[in-house]
């Protein structure tokens, strides 16, 4: 059993919500361990600029960095998880990116009503309540930002 991490985060605008969201994340999850909760409110445009990267060439990137970096919208929550395959299963539990296509058991299915396609047609961040690492290598990365 290889032991992996995986940064979790709520999205902004899901302050108000964030012990339910990351309530049942745990709850659909099992048995797992995490580091403790951290707030962070405004998070750094530096670092949610980093962290986004993938998304500098796309008309969403500034909506986006404008949505974590504005205090009106409460920040983020952040953890880091831990546990066997916790990537592959956080995955899973969060749902799709598009939470119109998530399954309705998984956070995003519960948590979020957004449609990626309207969204990314007016030009706007997606508020998909949720984070949480692709891969080992994004981790790796996340984690450290």
């Amino acid at each position: 059993m290889a032991i992996e991490r995986s940064l979790v985060f709520t999205k902004p605008g899901n302050y108000e919500r964030y012990l339910k969201i990351f309530g049942y994340f745990g709850m659909i999850l099992g048995n797992h361990s995490r580091t403790k909760y951290v707030h962070i409110n405004p998070v750094p445009r530096e670092i949610i600029e980093e962290h986004y990267q993938n998304l500098r060439e796309l008309p969403i990137f500034e909506p986006t960095i404008e949505a974590f970096v504005n205090p009106i919208n409460g920040g983020i929550v952040a953890a880091v998880f831990y546990g066997d395959r916790i990537i592959q299963r956080a995955r899973e539990s969060i749902g799709d990116k598009d939470p119109q296509k998530a399954e309705p058991w998984t956070v995003r299915g519960t948590f979020s009503k957004e449609s990626m396609d309207l969204a990314w047609s007016q030009r706007r961040y997606l508020n998909n309540a949720i984070h949480a690492s692709s891969s080992l290598e994004d981790a790796e990365r996340e984690i450290l930002l």
